[in-house]
């Protein structure tokens, strides 16, 4: 919890708070005495959500309406787009995935680059030196295996 606490920007307390409020969190909790682990979408999703409340103001009960749209608009796979953002509605409830730079003239507009940025790095996508880095694979023995001949 701790991790995904310093990706969130979220405190234990908070976190936990959320994950208690929000339909779309609730039934997925860990066993007892375990860590709960989270998939790259709920992080996604959870740093989205901690951007509407604490940047933007949104309450949790208006999210709560619309944390499952929110959750499925992050489903991937889809190329890595720095400038994609979401528009979200509340009345009526919609989510909506924007890849360009098309004006928008309602909603709360959450830019997503800087959030898969810190979710990659997170998660090891990422080195310091640069998005591309050799892969630690070592020397390795191949054998000629004979085909045989029937």
């Amino acid at each position: 919890m701790a991790d995904a606490c310093e990706v969130t920007g979220y405190t234990r307390n908070q976190l936990r708070s959320m994950l208690r409020d929000l339909p779309a969190f609730v039934g997925h909790e860990a066993a007892p005495k375990s860590a709960r682990t989270f998939t790259r979408n709920e992080l996604l999703s959870i740093c989205v959500i901690a951007q509407m409340e604490t940047r933007y103001g949104v309450r949790r009960t208006a999210i709560g309406a619309v944390v499952q749209k929110l959750k499925d608009s992050l489903q991937g796979p889809r190329p890595v787009n720095p400038s994609a953002r979401l528009v979200v509605l509340f009345e009526p409830c919609a989510v909506t995935y924007m890849k360009d730079d098309t004006n928008v003239t309602e909603g709360v507009v959450v830019p997503l680059g800087p959030i898969f940025d810190q979710v990659d790095r997170y998660l090891g996508a990422y080195t310091e030196v640069g998005m591309q880095s050799e892969l630690p694979l070592g020397p390795v023995v191949f054998r000629e295996k004979h085909a045989r001949v029937t």
